[in-house]
């Protein structure tokens, strides 16, 4: 490799590494680890995983998609907190998605600093959350942000909720805040669905280890637990 720089133009070398280091750019990837279902009424956890699959990136963030307007509007979900080991995590923004779906990103901006559009839902909220990191290296062990939701008492049982996230760079793969030269990060969008649940219904038996002979002089239990959420 060294001999064949060598005989590279000084135009063709400038080509090569500047190709190489777009090759370099930070890759945000989240995770979403949900239940695919919950109690209507009731406080949810569920975990986002944050990592780097590129070079460093820098001042980390998650953009987290909530479904607030629900089945028929404000019966869905709201946000409530999210920590990372147990300790905080800064809420960045909370804007509410307006009539036509878009609204301007809070940190996300093109090469002339013009903000950049982010959509979803109307009625639903995009909570953006600072990471506690000042930059996010690509071996850095992944960061799983625990983030707590409240599910209306009102909303609609066995209507999908739907939970969306994706990653950034604010300050993209430098230090510094210069959309104009280092464009802004954002990685791809994931999403889960949860469904409101209004009664959890399990069934058991005490059936040694599930093996039972057969006859009158064997008779055991089923057992038949009906969860209804506090408040309905």
């Amino acid at each position: 490799m060294r001999t064949t720089l060598k005989r590279l133009s000084p135009l063709i070398l400038i080509l090569f590494l500047v190709q190489s280091s777009v090759f370099a750019a930070p890759i945000p990837l989240v995770v979403l680890d949900a239940p695919d279902s919950s109690p209507i009424g009731q406080p949810l956890s569920f975990t986002v995983t944050f990592d780097n699959n590129g070079d460093t990136g820098y001042a980390p963030f998650i953009d987290l998609w909530i479904p607030t307007r629900g089945a028929d509007g404000g019966d869905g979900m709201s946000f409530v907190s999210a920590q990372y080991l147990g300790e905080p995590v800064d809420v960045g923004a909370t804007r509410v998605f307006l009539d036509d779906g878009c609204i301007s990103h809070p940190y996300l901006r093109d090469t002339d600093s013009v903000p950049i559009p982010v959509c979803g839902t109307p009625g639903d909220t995009l909570v953006v959350l600072d990471l506690p990191f000042g930059s996010f290296t690509p071996d850095q062990p992944a960061a799983e942000i625990d983030v707590i939701v409240d599910i209306s008492p009102n909303a609609d049982p066995g209507f999908p909720l739907n939970v969306q996230a994706r990653g950034g760079f604010r300050f993209g793969a430098t230090p510094v805040d210069d959309p104009c030269c280092d464009e802004n990060i954002a990685g791809e969008i994931v999403s889960t669905p949860i469904t409101p649940t209004f009664l959890t219904v399990t069934k058991t038996n005490n059936i040694p280890e599930n093996e039972i002979a057969t006859g009158p002089n064997f008779e055991y239990e089923w057992t038949i637990e009906v969860d209804v959420p506090n408040g309905q």
